[in-house]
């Protein structure tokens, strides 16, 4: 089901025909292996990069609190149970508070610069 998932997120990402973008598949790959990293490539990717996903390192709560506020101020369709779950487990186990490094600062510069936090400090 993954790889089908996967196949089917990128897919919609390129539209009919042609190839994915180096930049899109080197997204996706920098994402950690693990349960749901499909989903949650397809799910976060439609927005914004997975780099300003994988310099956060926030609890479990702290990422929930953070999807309420992407759907409650930045108008993200709401996701229904299941996934939602699915994403946070994965945000939880691969970007907590343990696997930031430098004192929160990511390891490598963004090439976009200085790139803020997904939501405002609460």
């Amino acid at each position: 089901m993954g790889s089908v998932l996967r196949r089917a997120v990128l897919a919609l990402m390129i539209g009919l025909g042609g190839t994915l973008p180096a930049a899109a598949q080197d997204d996706y790959e920098a994402l950690p292996e693990g349960e749901n990293k499909d989903l949650v490539y397809g799910v976060c990717s439609g927005c914004h990069s997975v780099n300003l996903v994988m310099q956060q390192g926030m609890t479990r709560k702290k990422w929930d609190s953070t999807l309420e506020w992407m759907y409650e101020q930045q108008g993200m369709p709401r996701l229904d149970e299941e996934t939602e779950s699915k994403v946070l487990d994965y945000l939880a186990e691969h970007f907590n508070v343990e696997q930031k490094k430098d004192g929160g600062q990511p390891d490598t510069p963004s090439p976009f610069g200085t790139v803020r936090p997904l939501m405002p400090p609460q």
